[in-house]
């Protein structure tokens, strides 16, 4: 299901079996976006970070970090 006004061109994200975390802030905008990213790109993960903007990953690096470690060891 696509999002009105926006067009996906490449649709073979998994080609290669990727996995992918997407990491973003509850204020980013627009955190739509990520939740587009985790429902077209298989094996996602989204993680959304309270209070937090663009750099969530900095801002919330308690949060993150474990988050990231976790993926990792998948």
């Amino acid at each position: 299901m696509e999002s009105p006004g926006v067009q996906f061109i490449y649709r073979e994200p998994d080609i290669l079996g990727a996995q992918y975390l997407i990491a973003r802030g509850e204020t980013d905008l627009p955190v739509q976006n990520a939740k587009n990213m985790a429902q077209y790109l298989p094996n996602a993960k989204r993680v959304l970070y309270p209070d937090a903007a663009p750099a969530a990953v900095f801002q919330r690096p308690g949060l993150f970090v474990p988050a990231a470690i976790s993926f990792l060891g998948k």
